[in-house]
C-alpha cells in the first residue's frame, strides 16, 4: 500500500465518522472511569476523546503531514484525486 493509498483512506468520510465514533466510546469510557474514581485515567481518555472528535469535526488529520500531504482533509483529497 503505498501513500496515497494511506492518504485516501485516512481522508475519507468513513474514516472521519470512525474517527468520531471511537472519540464517542473513549467518552463514555471517561465518564464511567470518573464515576468510579479513576481521575487520571478518565482526565487521560477524555483528552484522546477531544482530539480524535476535534480532528474529525474540524476534517483536519495530523497523519497528512507525515505522508506529506497539507493538514486540511479537503485540500489533501483534492491533490489526491
Amino acid at each position: 500500500m503505498d501513500t496515497q493509498q494511506i492518504g485516501r483512506i485516512m481522508n475519507s468520510t468513513a474514516f472521519r465518522i470512525a474517527k468520531g465514533v471511537v472519540a464517542a466510546i473513549f467518552v463514555g469510557n471517561a465518564n464511567k472511569a470518573i464515576k468510579e474514581g479513576q481521575v487520571f485515567g478518565g482526565l487521560s481518555q477524555l483528552a484522546v476523546a477531544g482530539i480524535l472528535g476535534g480532528t474529525a469535526a474540524a476534517d483536519k488529520c495530523p497523519t497528512n503531514l507525515v505522508l506529506g500531504l497539507p493538514l486540511d482533509g479537503e485540500q489533501a483529497r483534492r491533490e489526491l484525486n
